[in-house]
C-alpha cells in the first residue's frame, strides 16, 4: 500500500500531527521565493507546466521540466526517494487564489476601492479585473503583494506541518 502525503493547499485544512517530545516537527529553511513561484505555478516554459518538489532534508525547490539539461538525472533521483525525501508541490488552485482575492477585498476598511474589488471578483475575467484595479493604485498594489504572501505563507507552513516540518520561510532582501 502507499502512503498519502498530504497534497498542499487540499479541499480542506491538513491535519496536522501534534508535536510532542516523541514527535517533535523537524525544523527546515526554505526560500520563500522559490516556494511562492512554485505555489502560483510560475515558470513555465511554453505553457508546459513545471513540477515542483521540495527536498525535506536540505529545504531546496527543485524545479523539473524535461527539457531542461538535468532533467533525466532530477527526476530519478527524485522518483527513487518520492515517498521520503522528496514532496510535490502542486500550485494554488484557481478557486483558492480567487478565495485570497476575497479575502484581501473583505479586509479593505470601507473605501471606493473596497466594492469596486468585489464588483471584479463578480465579472467575467475576475482575476483580470482584480489585478488591473490592484496595480492602478500603488498603496494598494503594495497592501495586495503583502497580504498575498502572507496568506500563501500560512498555506505553505500548514502544508508542512502536516509533513513534520517546521519551516523557516527565507525571504530575500
Amino acid at each position: 500500500a502507499v502512503a498519502a502525503t498530504p497534497s498542499l493547499l487540499s479541499a480542506g485544512p491538513p491535519v496536522v500531527p501534534a508535536a510532542t517530545p516523541e514527535t517533535p516537527l523537524r525544523k527546515l529553511k526554505i526560500d520563500f521565493e522559490e516556494l511562492l513561484l512554485a505555489l502560483e505555478g510560475f515558470g513555465e516554459p511554453l505553457g508546459e507546466p513545471i513540477e515542483n518538489h521540495l527536498d525535506t532534508e536540505t529545504g531546496e525547490i527543485i524545479p523539473l521540466h524535461d527539457d531542461f539539461d538535468d532533467a533525466a538525472e532530477l527526476r530519478e533521483r527524485i522518483d527513487a526517494d518520492l515517498a521520503d525525501r522528496y514532496r510535490s508541490i502542486e500550485p494554488l488552485e484557481t478557486h483558492e487564489s480567487f478565495r485570497i482575492m476575497e479575502d484581501f477585498a473583505a479586509s479593505l476598511p470601507e473605501s471606493r476601492l473596497k466594492p469596486r474589488l468585489f464588483d471584479a471578483l463578480s465579472r467575467n475575467k475576475p482575476f483580470r479585473h482584480f489585478r488591473d484595479i490592484v496595480h492602478a493604485d500603488l498603496a494598494l498594489r503594495d497592501q495586495w503583494f503583502a497580504f498575498r504572501d502572507d496568506a500563501l505563507a500560512q498555506h505553505a507552513c500548514d502544508w508542512l506541518e502536516a509533513l513534520g516540518i517546521e519551516a523557516e520561510l527565507l525571504r530575500r532582501q
